[in-house]
């Protein structure tokens, strides 16, 4: 065990965000635990995002760093960007319209005394528009389930991200040697997914088991939780469910170069792991085309249904699809 780093960088992305940034921007100045500084990469925003920033850096307890984009790069290069340019030990990645608890990096910071976590995420409660409690939490929402983090504790990461995404990147806080690992991010992927995989693949990520952001749900936002009504999940189900499965082996296939590149030793049951998730994903891009003909296929691979996707919920929807 070792001392907590103390220098933490925050890397936020702004995109015409003026509705809710200035709040965002209180409760990172709220911290109990101050960030060394804030960096802003904005993507080209044309509302008032750039004069709010200034107002708040003008009085901020720390420093701020803004940086405009000449051409709108998106956000998993945008974040790529706000990373690169932080010079904290930690990085803790940040959205424009969430509201920070106000021990949250105090209370993600403390992890850091164990040297071998190269990261650590947490939960967060839904509010909407108006900052009302919608009543969920994230890990609700994405399903991590009291008996996955048992899982966790138990075996680790892999088992669980191998079925399904878990991290959300405003909840994500992470040593800063980790960037060389995962930079530049893979543009199969988006910035969140990616960096949660590789400092799970290189180090050890760990989950804190309480909320520490209350994250914002609303319409305007580029990406977040999936919508907790079942006609609007459903209107989420891809139309061509096979090219979101061969793209999800690319994303695999992608994991493993990276891992080749970046690890010394590559441990035998990541570089299986992955490989054996890949290739399922693309069976279940090359199913033939006839219901009757993909139900003893899909039956007779349910084994890999259970480990590499989300079981019976995904089989019965490669039959029906």
């Amino acid at each position: 065990m070792t001392k907590p780093p103390v220098s933490i960088s925050v890397a936020m992305c702004t995109y015409n965000g003026e509705l809710y940034l200035r709040e965002q921007l209180d409760s990172i100045a709220n911290q109990t635990m101050l960030p060394s500084e804030l960096v802003i990469c904005d993507d080209g925003s044309v509302d008032s995002t750039q004069e709010i920033v200034a107002d708040f850096a003008r009085s901020a307890p720390f420093k701020v760093e803004f940086v405009r984009n000449s051409t709108n790069l998106g956000s998993t290069k945008n974040f790529e960007q706000a990373i690169e340019l932080c010079c904290g030990e930690l990085i803790a990645l940040c959205d424009q319209d969430d509201i920070w608890m106000d021990c949250k990096l105090a209370r993600l910071a403390v992890e850091f005394a164990d040297s071998s976590i190269g990261g650590v995420f947490s939960n967060g409660t839904l509010i909407g528009d108006n900052s009302q409690d919608l009543g969920a939490t994230l890990w609700e929402v994405f399903g991590f389930t009291p008996r996955l983090r048992r899982q966790w504790q138990a075996k680790g990461a892999l088992p669980i991200f191998l079925k399904q995404d878990i991290v959300t990147g405003a909840t994500l806080i992470f040593r800063a040697d980790q960037k060389l690992s995962f930079i530049p991010i893979s543009r199969e992927w988006i910035h969140d997914g990616w960096i949660a995989w590789i400092i799970a693949l290189t180090s050890r990520l760990k989950f804190v088991n309480i909320p520490l952001i209350r994250y914002r749900v609303h319409t305007s936002q580029q990406a977040g939780v999936p919508n907790m009504t079942i006609r609007a999940r459903l209107a989420r189900i891809p139309k061509d469910e096979s090219s979101e499965c061969l793209h999800e082996a690319k994303k695999f296939e992608e994991l493993l170069t990276r891992l080749d590149i970046v690890a010394r030793t590559q441990p035998s049951l990541y570089v299986e792991s992955l490989g054996r998730k890949s290739r399922h994903c693309r069976f279940r891009a090359q199913l033939p085309k006839s219901r009757a003909a993909r139900l003893p296929v899909v039956l007779l691979h349910l084994p890999d249904y259970a480990q590499y996707s989300r079981g019976l919920r995904d089989a019965i929807k490669d039959v029906l699809h």
